[in-house]
């Protein structure tokens, strides 16, 4: 027996473990493990209620995905090594980033090291090996194998900090971490682009174009989804969280569904032209709605200015709020 037909048969000793952690994570996520702070919200319990039920849904749905996703990659390319690779990794993604390993944490009280563990040993580094390899599995260009060496003793730093410490990332210790953990990866996109001009074929080149467009969304819709949980992380310890608080993490949960959903269509190569389209549109319709964005809250900034000025001045009394409606109808405007 090869190691390839080894391989298929350790694939299916994960799989299996990766279904029964779905399966056993079930009583963790009606626990409501998802939003769980012991610190006072500014909103109802049946908004906080509402809030840990969408997010264990969305947990669930993307764990569930991923093993799907996995699954069917399996099934119509199982006899592809790098295939099989992807697919060995969404197993570990479902499992350790879905949210069922962290459900399971939670109902047995197994404490917060557990996931930081597995996400750094699981995850961490099969992932910078997967930029390092995509589409063909070779490591090209050559030091490529050097971003893998090099993430090693990077992961095994990261296993000795507490992980409330990581969580926050607000010691010089752990940023200079994350710096050397960022250098990693965009070294990592960097081959994936030099691998793209010098030596990727037609069809290796839209494959890149799927993953890389997927992981560059993924980040910049991380950064922009960030700002609320950045916001109530340095409010004071006695200050209660905003009623939307509870709501900040559903983004989290739809995020981790980007890269399984590019991953798989880049390896099943269905449809690949299409992306060329979509990142078109992508970049418009990104540039559009951040421009109207600014656009509507400069109105209201500039007519609110106005109004306390002007009016307060004239006749001693700001007049009603006016600021959103012309907002709101410029912004209406632009849009058509």
């Amino acid at each position: 027996m090869n190691w390839f037909s080894f391989a298929r048969r350790i694939w299916w000793v994960v799989a299996l473990f990766a279904f029964g952690t779905l399966l056993i994570s079930i009583p963790g996520y009606l626990s409501g493990f998802v939003f769980d702070s012991s610190r006072a919200v500014d909103a109802s319990p049946q908004v906080v209620a509402l809030a840990r039920a969408l997010s264990a849904i969305l947990s669930f749905i993307c764990a569930t995905i991923s093993f799907s996703l996995a699954v069917i990659l399996y099934v119509r390319k199982s006899k592809e090594q790098f295939a099989l690779f992807i697919s060995f990794y969404l197993l570990i993604y479902a499992v350790v980033l879905g949210g069922p390993l962290e459900a399971i944490q939670q109902m047995w009280a197994l404490g917060t090291n557990l996931s930081i563990i597995a996400q750094t040993v699981l995850v961490t580094l099969p992932t910078v090996a997967l930029f390092c390899v995509f589409p063909n599995g070779r490591f090209e260009p050559r030091w490529t194998r050097w971003l893998v060496i090099l993430s090693l003793p990077l992961n095994a730093v990261m296993l000795t900090f507490d992980p409330e410490e990581i969580y926050r990332f607000n010691t010089p210790a752990i940023q200079l971490l994350g710096v050397g953990f960022s250098v990693i990866m965009f070294a990592a996109l960097y081959a994936q682009v030099y691998r793209y001009r010098r030596i990727s074929t037609r069809l290796e080149q839209q494959q890149t174009k799927w993953v890389v467009a997927g992981f560059i969304f993924w980040i910049v819709y991380l950064g922009i989804s960030s700002l609320p949980w950045a916001y109530t992380t340095n409010l004071s310890v006695d200050q209660a969280l905003p009623w939307w608080s509870p709501f900040a993490g559903l983004s989290w949960w739809l995020s981790l569904n980007i890269l399984p959903v590019t991953l798989t269509i880049a390896v099943l190569r269905f449809r690949l032209f299409d992306i060329d389209l979509l990142i078109r549109r992508t970049l418009v319709y990104g540039v559009l709605t951040t421009l109207l964005a600014i656009i509507y809250y400069g109105f209201i900034y500039l007519t609110s200015a106005l109004r306390n000025i002007v009016f307060q001045s004239v006749i001693g009394q700001p007049l009603p709020e006016v600021g959103i409606v012309i907002s709101t109808l410029v912004g209406a405007a632009l849009f058509n």
